[in-house]
């Protein structure tokens, strides 16, 4: 028969980003854009200068000691890359 691979994805990456994708803090809906994009400030360090992302505020999650600061991608060449 063929073989069949089942994945699970787990771990604090991806219960970060979960988080991250249904929170619906301040500033987090890009005053009425209907698209938006939040990492947070690990992720934004790892982009660099090759991303502009503006500060939304912090997250607390399970099991994290300190929140979360959450960051919205944007297209604006002005905005600080906040780390």
């Amino acid at each position: 028969g063929r073989a069949r691979l089942q994945y699970t994805i787990l771990g604090d990456t991806v219960n970060t980003a979960a988080r991250l994708e249904s929170w619906a803090g301040p500033g987090a809906d890009g005053d009425g854009d209907h698209c938006r994009i939040l990492i947070s400030a690990t992720t934004l360090h790892h982009l660099d200068e090759h991303c502009h992302a503006r500060p939304v505020g912090s997250l607390t999650l399970k099991g994290k000691a300190q929140p979360v600061p959450v960051f919205r991608v944007t297209d604006e060449v002005g905005d600080p890359l906040g780390v």
